[in-house]
């Protein structure tokens, strides 16, 4: 058994006031502070969110697509951990590790111990302006660090079937505190 976990991706909605849940993801170990949110920062701290490709592998466009990198790394992750039974393919994509769960699913329908919810960075509205994008090439387009996205960190307590606060903050702040070991 392992620390299992809830990954949420928000992006905002069409009136762009609310956040719209886009994914759901279903972590089966390594959910725990340290865990798979450091090696997701570590492996998308030098990218850019914006709108638009300019460069495949420096870009994330939008929450959306920060949505199935995530799960592709954390596919790729599971391949490296999985040596045994390895086929002579490529790519290897291993089942299990993270799965895709309805977006209606409540914490306590889940084992998960951890849950992290992911929501646009501040001034994300901004890569979606028209006069922007008409006006400017997209070589001068808004870039977003990846650090700048928010995130919320909760324990669930099982005992009272509630969530704890552990942290509110962007992933630069939850980087620094989790993640850098001196």
């Amino acid at each position: 058994m392992g620390t299992r976990g809830l990954l949420v991706v928000y992006d905002r909605g069409n009136n762009k006031r609310k956040y719209t849940r886009i994914a759901t993801m279903y972590v089966m170990y390594n959910a725990y502070p340290d865990g798979f949110m450091c090696l997701l920062c570590e492996y998308l701290k030098d990218r850019v969110i914006r709108n638009g490709i300019s460069n495949t592998y420096a870009n994330i466009n939008g929450m959306d697509d920060l949505a199935s990198i995530i799960v592709s790394y954390m596919k790729y992750l599971a391949s490296t951990w999985q040596k045994e039974d390895r086929p002579n393919k490529t790519p290897l994509i291993p089942s299990g590790y993270i799965y895709l769960i309805p977006n209606n699913t409540k914490v306590r329908e889940t084992d998960a111990d951890f849950v992290y919810y992911l929501y646009p960075p501040e001034g994300y509205e901004k890569l979606y302006d028209m006069s922007m994008i008409t006006t400017q090439s997209p070589t001068e387009w808004l870039e977003i660090p990846f650090m700048a996205v928010r995130v919320r960190a909760y324990k669930y307590d099982w005992h009272n079937g509630k969530l704890k606060l552990l942290f509110n903050g962007t992933m630069g702040k939850y980087y620094e505190k989790y993640c850098v070991h001196e």
